[in-house]
């Protein structure tokens, strides 16, 4: 492999370790090549912005990235890092509480990791229920406290349905981080751009055991309405997106 403007891979892979390595920054079986700038972007995107800056610095000369970016490979650092892995980091949990304790908004996980990572704790954070009301919601039953404020209204019309996790595997901190709570704090996703209904939590038998999670309910015109895309049929991943693509990011 050289280092000029741009760095080119030669195959086959050494091993499944490079292979894994050269795919997690934006080299695929058909791209062999990418230019310094565009590394630069993918390794922002998937390691974050202070990997960069640490061993990418702008006065780096190409054939020092070169060296660089060999160097890394030697030693799996560019291998692509699940949200899994970061889950028992000390710096993960802290930012977890940061965000907790409002000191910083939910999109602190996209600065440090990434946009993929921080959608993956998004998106892993609540599940999906989506059908018509009430049929389709056979866990709702009479005096349920996740009954829809409006039921009389939606009777017969498909809703959405999105309700906290928990037991995550491998995800503990879901016990006690409610990602909807803490990615509507400030930017009033699902309260105000998604206009949903929210059913607060049902309380718990004693006062330091929670109760059964709460939930909101999104009416499917919404979704379309804050993304201004057109009315499409919808699966749980068109779900999942149009709410995390609505969010303010600023990474």
């Amino acid at each position: 492999m050289c280092a000029a403007i741009v760095i080119t891979v030669l195959k086959p892979y050494p091993t499944e370790l490079y292979k894994n390595q050269f795919h997690n920054v934006g080299f695929t079986d058909d791209i062999n090549t990418l230019t310094i700038t565009d590394l630069k972007i993918n390794l922002k995107s998937n390691l974050g912005d202070e990997f960069v800056q640490t061993h990418f610095p702008t006065s780096k000369s190409p054939a020092d990235i070169g060296n660089t970016f060999e160097m890394l490979l030697e030693y799996g650092t560019l291998k692509k890092k699940t949200i899994q892995d970061e889950y028992a980091s000390t710096k993960f949990k802290q930012i977890i509480q940061n965000i907790k304790n409002g000191n910083v908004d939910f999109t602190e996980l996209a600065k440090h990791y990434g946009i993929k990572a921080c959608e993956t704790v998004f998106k892993e954070g609540f599940t999906v229920t989506y059908g018509k009301y009430p049929t389709d919601f056979p866990f709702l039953t009479p005096e349920h406290h996740q009954i829809h404020p409006n039921a009389e209204k939606v009777a017969g019309i498909p809703v959405i349905h999105l309700q906290k996790k928990r037991n995550v595997p491998g995800a503990q901190f879901y016990d006690s981080f409610d990602v909807m709570y803490f990615s509507n704090q400030k930017t009033h996703l699902f309260s105000d751009v998604l206009e949903g209904h929210l059913c607060r939590a049902a309380p718990g038998p004693e006062q330091y055991v929670a109760g059964e999670p709460g939930c909101w309910w999104i009416q499917p015109v919404n979704l379309f309405i804050a993304n201004k895309q057109q009315v499409t049929r919808l699966d749980t991943d068109k779900i999942l997106q149009v709410p995390y693509i609505s969010m303010a990011f600023s990474p």
